[in-house]
């Protein structure tokens, strides 16, 4: 990483739009993201030099724990009685009973934090909502990419239950939940039994055709993820997926930034650090990307968006704003990885 290509004022610009827009639960991701950040460390999250003496490393680790827990608590806001997530948490749909699909967004943002307390009524309740086999296929073996109520409540077009594309319900979002089901699985258990043949039939398929899009190869991306941490004991069949997976993402990342338009697939779709194992021999496609990003923000310090519903206008107003947010959270922490904020 090189230093002096960092762009302080850019970090500054982006926190400060974070902190005025983005929901209590992004909010809270933001600050997580950039705890280190924070007042004490030698930079606020506003970019300013620290006004406090520099953390111990104690006391830097507990503002961190704090703050994992202020995240939870913020997305238990979206988790209804049942365990599972609804109300747009997954901002392009408005329903606000639980679904498979809001409920693996729930998922990936307890693995973006790094929340490992299996205990935590967050995660209880979502293995409840999972171990009813409620809005599931039962004869695919597969939980439904859209339930019926979306379709009674403002949703981006992709998100309707009534024209939600079958291809797109493949891996998403039954490789995400599976792989969660499996990491909470005792060995023996009714659980692991409902869940293991679920995740070996889902690797099989991509074994079978691995020339599979960006968006459901993050789900065997993160089946894959949630088995290593797991009592599965198929060494080999992980190996072959992983191996399969790999080589899809490097397939998959544009590299040409001229190519870079609304649903290229840029590096950091994939690659979040120095330490991926595809960052090395994509240096320079990460190095583009991160100047793509700096120069590409707009008047307002963050990005927008590259998609629209077409529809529900005053409720795509609110969602977009939603959406920057996290596209912003995302966006600083790969140029923060690669030095560049």
């Amino acid at each position: 990483m090189d230093g002096t290509k960092r762009d302080p004022e850019a970090f500054a610009e982006i926190g400060r739009w974070v902190t005025r827009c983005a929901r209590p639960a992004d909010l809270a991701r933001w600050r997580l993201a950039f705890a280190d950040d924070g007042p004490g460390t030698g930079a606020s999250g506003s970019g300013a030099p620290g006004y406090n003496a520099p953390m111990t490393d104690a006391e830097r680790s507990a503002a961190r724990e704090a703050r994992r827990r202020e995240a939870v608590e913020a997305l238990a806001a979206y988790q209804n009685a049942d365990g599972g997530f609804g109300h747009a948490l997954e901002a392009d749909s408005w329903n606000p009973d639980s679904s498979p699909l809001t409920t693996s967004t729930a998922v990936g943002i307890l693995d973006e934090i790094g929340w490992t307390d299996a205990a935590h009524p967050v995660v209880q309740g979502i293995l409840r909502y999972l171990d009813g086999r409620c809005d599931m296929d039962e004869a695919r073996k597969r939980w439904l990419l859209c339930v019926p109520s979306n379709d009674l409540h403002p949703h981006a077009p992709w998100w309707g239950f009534a024209t939600a594309s079958a291809e797109r319900a493949e891996f998403n979002p039954t490789g995400i939940l599976a792989g969660f089901l499996m990491r909470h699985a005792a060995r023996g258990s009714e659980r692991f039994a409902f869940a293991e043949p679920i995740a070996r039939e889902l690797l099989a398929r991509f074994l079978a055709e691995p020339r599979i899009d960006m968006h459901p190869l993050a789900c065997v991306l993160s089946l894959l993820d949630g088995l290593k941490r797991s009592w599965f004991d198929d060494a080999a069949l992980l190996a072959r997926a992983g191996e399969a997976a790999m080589n899809r993402v490097h397939e998959l990342i544009e590299k040409d930034r001229d190519d870079w338009g609304a649903y290229a697939c840029r590096p950091s779709f994939f690659v979040d650090g120095p330490e991926h194992p595809l960052a090395a021999g994509n240096e320079d496609a990460i190095d583009a990307e991160c100047d793509f990003l700096l120069s590409g923000r707009g008047a307002d310090g963050v990005w927008g968006l590259s998609w629209s519903w077409g529809a529900y206008e005053r409720e795509f107003a609110v969602a977009e704003t939603w959406w920057k947010a996290d596209v912003a959270l995302r966006h600083a922490r790969f140029l923060r990885a690669f030095g560049r904020i």
